[in-house]
């Protein structure tokens, strides 16, 4: 009897050993995958600007018809973590158009998604060469009536206009900062 109780005991403590080392390495594993960056930003670059973006681009040409005129606009976007990430630059024929299709190319934007009054500031591009633009952040709605927010900027050099934004259901600074912060125009 005494052998058998040791011979349970004994698998009983190497049962409880397998399922104890089963249980560290889940830990570790999970551990590793919180240390995975959620998001992988890597430097991308749209008809002379240069910024971060979270996710690997699929890139787009398009004509795009603004404020009366047809400009061929080229992009590049993503989206993760539910973060739809855009990059667009648009050259006008002439560089007196490009206030005022900026300014269209603005309000068709703000109108697709349904915004309310935006909040608008100046926005400042980095490097040598630096820019103003505008900075929107704006709450409207997705076609299907689900709040969207999004941060939108425009950056207007001779004949040439530049756009960034970001949408989500909601938006925070650690999804939107390298995005913004690190453009610079070339």
């Amino acid at each position: 009897m005494v052998s058998k109780k040791f011979t349970v005991n004994a698998m009983s403590i190497k049962g409880k050993g397998q399922t104890r080392y089963a249980f560290y390495a889940l830990i570790m594993a999970l551990g590793l995958a919180s240390c995975t960056p959620a998001l992988n930003w890597r430097a991308v670059s749209v008809g002379g600007l240069a910024t971060w973006l979270p996710c690997k681009p699929d890139r787009a040409q398009r004509p795009l018809e603004m404020g009366g005129k047809t400009i061929q606009m080229e992009m590049a976007g993503c989206e993760a973590q539910g973060v739809m990430y855009a990059v667009s630059h648009a050259r006008v024929p002439e560089a007196s158009e490009s206030d005022a299709v900026a300014v269209a190319w603005q309000n068709a934007s703000l109108k697709q998604m349904q915004a309310g009054a935006p909040q608008h500031t100046v926005f400042q591009t980095r490097g040598e060469n630096q820019i103003q633009g505008r900075f929107f952040k704006a709450t409207g709605a997705r076609s299907n009536g689900q709040v969207l927010q999004a941060q939108l900027v425009w950056v207007v050099q001779g004949d040439e206009i530049y756009h960034l934004a970001t949408y989500a259901a909601t938006l925070t600074a650690e999804q939107t900062d390298p995005f913004f912060s690190e453009v610079k125009i070339q």
